[in-house]
């Protein structure tokens, strides 16, 4: 969204209207199922509050939460997103990873790229882990995200532990190339 929009922009499925959030134009009333769509969206991330600022004036994380809302308005059978729990806080993180959640379980394809192993480990049902730009495993988060890929692919030491049946990681330390079990060196 460019920062001088205000964030009511995504009030609009289609993003244009003239005057009112609630319309398209000064016209065209937005149908009453958009309209739904729309405010489930902006109180499901917790921006209804929001609606009436600009986007530049939102801190990274509300902004965030204001793209991811615009996204669910639309309301699509596949969701791809990347790094959606970035600048978010941990309570964001996984009210974001809990709501992809209930987009998945509601019959719709979520795609999200991650970094943050611990969250891929709670949330997902599928991971491909990927080095070098090639996809390497493929498989649950319990099967791909082991000790040894951690070593080989993240070049660190980390605890994997469970805690009330969640999986969870502890990075360690870091690797030299010599301490991975692959072979591969860094250049």
């Amino acid at each position: 969204m460019p920062c001088g929009i205000s964030l009511t922009l995504i009030r609009s499925r289609c993003g244009c209207w003239k005057n009112n959030p609630r319309t398209m134009s000064s016209h065209l009333p937005l149908p009453a199922a958009d309209a739904r769509a729309v405010d489930d969206a902006l109180r499901d991330t917790g921006i209804d509050t929001l609606a009436e600022r600009r986007i530049d004036s939102l801190s990274g994380g509300e902004r965030m939460r204001a793209h991811l809302a615009r996204a669910f308005a639309v309301d699509a059978p596949v969701l791809l997103v990347d790094e959606p729990v970035a600048n978010l806080d941990p309570y964001h993180q996984l009210s974001v990873m809990q709501l992809l959640g209930r987009y998945r379980d509601q019959g719709r394809l979520v795609v999200a790229v991650l970094h943050d192993l611990n969250l891929a480990l709670g949330a997902c049902t599928r991971v491909l882990l990927m080095d070098n730009g090639a996809i390497v495993a493929d498989g649950t988060p319990q099967d791909v995200i082991d000790e040894s890929a951690l070593a080989r692919h993240y070049r660190i030491r980390a605890h994997l532990d469970a805690y009330e049946g969640r999986r969870f990681m502890v990075p360690l330390q870091t690797l030299e190339a010599n301490d991975r079990d692959d072979g591969r060196s860094d250049e």
